[in-house]
């Protein structure tokens, strides 16, 4: 009788997120804030803080005009802003082919039923015209493969849609990050930045051991941009500073639900629970 071999269990370190991470690139990290306020000692022995950061986390420097997150990716990582700045793009959104995408289009019914006669007769067929709505994309591989897009034409782009600025010190995207959501908008560099990248798995640990990273994403956010956020909200787009001050005084941030929801959701689904199928 043959009995399968037991294969080790795949560690989440067995593979770090970069592996030009080194132990000086981590003193570095610890110099920023919010991890220079941090206590080492608040983290288990299994899962250092030190080791977070060195195997969870890579440095990346980005260039005029590339997009560091595109609206309607799903987000395993999270960004910490290392010095230079970032642009939202709040309105109207960037296009598809800015972005990289193509074009859809929705067919009417008889658009469908004329397409039975006309698909090719091969199993697949790429038309040459469909580069054509990316014409303005400049999109490069860097030495490690990885595809970097880049927006042409900054200046005229930033007189046409209205962004905001985050600077050095701020974090963007832990929120789709955590909650493996799409990204709610599409971030740019207008000149030279470097950001820290944090996968999702290290950024929901440092959160759990210490509530440093917390409390300076929140004291951040409020002190730069609640106030332009709240006032963005047609709720209230007509009350003058004194009064949006005090409601961006008053207001508090609230999480609701646990970040580990997809593997309970998972397990209840194997076990044949009737929760899982129960609505929101």
């Amino acid at each position: 009788m043959i009995t399968p071999a037991v294969l080790p269990k795949l560690r989440r370190w067995d593979a770090s997120f970069s592996d030009d991470m080194s132990e000086e690139g981590v003193d570095r990290l610890l110099t920023f804030p919010p991890f220079s306020k941090m206590n080492p000692e608040s983290f288990p022995k299994t899962l250092p803080l030190r080791g977070i950061l060195r195997h969870d986390s890579r440095v990346r420097a980005y260039k005029p005009g590339e997009i560091v997150v595109r609206q309607g990716d799903y987000g395993n990582s999270a960004f910490l802003i290392l010095s230079g700045a970032v642009r939202v793009v709040l309105k109207p959104e960037l296009p598809s082919s800015m972005l990289g995408r193509s074009e859809t289009r929705r067919k009417s019914f008889f658009q469908t039923v004329a397409q039975l006669w006309s698909n090719p007769k091969q199993p697949e067929v790429r038309k040459e015209l469909e580069r054509s709505a990316h014409v303005n994309l400049d999109a490069r591989q860097d030495k490690k493969g990885e595809l970097r897009v880049f927006l042409q034409d900054v200046p005229r782009l930033l007189g046409k849609y209205q962004t905001a600025i985050l600077e050095t010190g701020e974090f963007f995207g832990e929120i789709s990050a955590l909650g493996r959501i799409p990204r709610t908008a599409s971030i740019f560099c207008e000149a030279p930045a470097e950001l820290l990248e944090i996968r999702w798995q290290g950024l929901r640990d440092i959160m759990r051991y210490d509530s440093g990273l917390k409390d300076h994403v929140d004291r951040i956010y409020r002190e730069r941009a609640l106030s332009t956020h709240l006032g963005s909200l047609k709720l209230f787009q007509y009350l003058d500073e004194s009064a949006l001050a005090k409601v961006t005084a008053e207001a508090q941030f609230v999480t609701y639900g646990d970040y580990e929801w997809s593997g309970e959701y998972k397990r209840l689904l194997k076990s044949g629970s009737k929760a899982a199928a129960e609505p929101v």
